[in-house]
């Protein structure tokens, strides 16, 4: 998600698809091309009916890059994951008679180069470019576009129900992994920063603890306590000598559940809809 995290993914080799295909975008930028990270989901698993499941364990990064004519195609950096929206740029090459083998093999017709590579006509079709997107024009018949539609506000109901699921997943095991009591509160107080930023209240990057507690105080009603022993906990963790014990990290998990319920009852029901299916921010 930064800097430091993409040095230490070149140090260690080693990293998940985020730091693979940033990485790999950032490079591309320092070199002058146009790339960008993808965020969805790879195919997902096949039931014994043939029906593909597709859950959150299946969400995934990948990069595209940019090439005139042809738009921005997918690349997939992440060894061992098989991305089906880049399968064409990685799948082997056929052997093509009378012209060799590889995307240099190539013929001349009429004074230019025409290439033979057999994925060219897919990447032409599915971007809607070149020759053979025409010749597939030409032999569709019209359909209507309401399956389409259908589809598509299909995908964006997908969407908005899998981004709140996401977010309650990872935050919750966020605060199970935490082994230890002072990894405990720190957890806690990362997920409360992150609920707080679905409603518009993230922390600024210049503002210390007690500065984000003044100003939460000052922005929403909170019940007594809880907030200031949050804060106390979280200062403790963070930066004293003494560690926490067990039942303060208990402190930490009531508070959070008391300052979420703060949280949500100030913002109202539109404004913690909107936050639950907004992206989380870096």
């Amino acid at each position: 998600h930064g800097t430091n995290d993409m040095l230490n993914f070149l140090a260690a080799r080693r990293g998940y698809c985020e730091q693979f295909a940033g990485t790999m975008a950032v490079m591309l930028r320092l070199l002058g091309y146009p790339a960008r990270v993808a965020i969805g989901f790879t195919a997902g698993d096949a039931d014994e009916d043939g029906v593909f499941r597709v859950t959150t364990e299946q969400a995934h990064a990948w990069v595209e890059m940019y090439f005139p004519l042809y738009g921005w195609l997918p690349f997939e950096p992440t060894p061992t994951r098989d991305n089906p929206t880049a399968s064409h740029l990685t799948a082997p090459l056929p052997e093509l008679p009378g012209t060799g083998q590889g995307p240099d093999a190539a013929t001349q017709q009429g004074g230019r180069f025409q290439a033979q590579d057999p994925r060219l006509d897919h990447v032409e079709r599915r971007f809607g470019i070149g020759p053979a997107a025409r010749l597939q024009l030409e032999e569709e018949e019209p359909t209507s576009l309401w399956p389409r539609i259908v589809l598509g506000l299909l995908l964006v109901l997908l969407a908005i129900g899998g981004v709140p699921t996401w977010k309650w997943i990872s935050r919750r095991r966020r605060l199970r992994r935490a082994s230890s009591p002072r990894e405990a509160v720190l957890a806690a107080f990362d997920v409360l920063e992150e609920r707080a930023a679905d409603v518009g209240l993230e922390r600024r990057p210049e503002e210390t603890l007690l500065e984000y507690e003044a100003r939460l105080r000052g922005t929403i009603t909170l019940r007594d306590g809880d907030l200031e022993r949050m804060t106390g906990l979280v200062t403790r963790a963070a930066y004293g000598s003494d560690d926490v014990d067990a039942a303060e990290a208990r402190l930490a998990a009531d508070a959070l559940k008391i300052l979420t319920a703060d949280l949500r009852r100030h913002a109202g029901r539109g404004r913690a809809l909107v936050g639950a299916i907004r992206p989380a921010r870096d």
